[in-house]
């Protein structure tokens, strides 16, 4: 196989993978996990960042501990973090 038709089978995948989360998101928008007027692709976006940084960002130093490397743990705080943001906590609960 040459490179250029690796670099194409490259970009087709990742077309393919892109494709399938951003059908994914529309999914959990449906079931009312994502704003109705969010942007998908946006929202995929800042996903691959998240992945991104889990992967291949550096340990956090100083107060806040070192992102935890088991691979289970930095796929739910991923997941936090896309779903439900950086805010507080309390903020996304209902007053009882």
């Amino acid at each position: 196989m040459t490179a250029a038709t690796e670099s194409d089978r490259a970009l087709r995948t990742h077309d393919e993978i892109a494709r399938r989360c951003v059908e994914l998101l529309g999914r959990l928008r449906a079931q009312g996990l994502i704003a109705p007027d969010a942007d998908l692709e946006w929202i995929r976006r800042v996903f691959y960042a998240l992945i991104g940084e889990a992967l291949h960002g550096e340990h956090a130093t100083g107060p806040d501990p070192a992102p935890d490397p088991d691979p289970d743990v930095l796929a739910a705080r991923i997941v936090d973090t896309l779903l439900h943001g950086v805010g507080p906590r309390t903020a996304l609960r209902p007053a009882p």
